[in-house]
């Protein structure tokens, strides 16, 4: 018999609404990142992840983990 695992999204913040998540992770890499170049998008994000990745974020398509939204708040932080 399988048990069901109470927090099963470990590492991702259930708390954000998807919407609210995409939404400042597109504020980011707008404000931060103006030439859209990958590169520097990518490295937005400590080079933690892929640029397709960032996308599916981006676009509300993937749930962006934690580590994704704490970088974000620290980097638009004044």
């Amino acid at each position: 018999m399988l048990q069901s695992r109470p927090n099963a999204t470990v590492g991702h913040l259930d708390t954000f609404a998807p919407h609210a998540t995409t939404a400042l992770i597109r504020l980011t890499i707008r404000l931060l990142v103006p030439s859209g170049r990958y590169a520097d998008i990518v490295a937005l994000f400590e080079g933690r992840t892929t640029i397709d990745t960032i996308r599916q974020w981006r676009h509300g398509r993937g749930k962006a983990p934690s580590w994704a939204i704490d970088i974000c708040l620290r980097r638009l932080a004044p």
